[in-house]
């Protein structure tokens, strides 16, 4: 979490059941594991409690290790990270960009993108802006708007439905090409 402020985003039901067989019931850590990890080839260094005991273990770990650089920080980590069953990041955001080129968006090559594409698709089908803004956990509607990007093709659209419901509107369009 960037912000360190908890969000809790609504599950859709069929995912809900998918996410807890994923994590085990596992309160703390990380959602994906390394392989050796699940199939119980390697077993974590340490369980938590909290998501909150985990983030003060691993700010100990960056102090024992003199860590004073953001650098230096992911140094430190690392090992301890990887005993606990990270995944490499490049590993995950390779296997991530396999996933996103066989449903069809091949142009989303980081997880994050698809909170962009999420506000943007949204808004696109008319959902509240304010809807949108919490959904995503931002503060601000300023932030949301950085985060959607509106096509040309979905700015044609919304003019073709103004046009549609508004007859003095379509009737001065007409006009003006007459």
């Amino acid at each position: 979490m960037k912000t360190q402020r908890e969000r809790s985003p609504p599950i859709l039901p069929g995912l809900e059941g998918f996410l807890r067989r994923l994590c085990e019931n596992r309160g703390e850590g990380f959602v994906f594991l390394n392989r050796e990890f699940v199939e119980g080839d390697e077993k974590r260094r340490e369980a938590f409690a909290s998501n909150q005991a985990l983030m003060k273990r691993l700010e100990a770990v960056a102090q024992e290790a003199g860590a004073t650089s953001e650098k230096e920080r992911r140094r430190a980590l690392m090992p301890f990270l990887r005993d606990m069953g990270q995944i490499p990041e490049k590993r995950l955001r390779q296997e991530f960009m396999k996933v996103t080129s066989r449903i069809g968006c091949p142009e989303v090559t980081k997880v994050h993108s698809l909170r962009h594409l999420f506000s943007t698709r949204a808004q696109e089908q008319g959902m509240n802006p304010l809807l949108v803004q919490g959904l995503l956990g931002h503060s601000t509607l300023d932030m949301t708007r950085r985060y959607t990007h509106f096509g040309m093709e979905a700015k044609r659209q919304a003019v073709s439905k103004m046009l549609e419901e508004d007859v003095v509107l379509r009737g001065v369009v007409e006009g003006l090409g007459s």
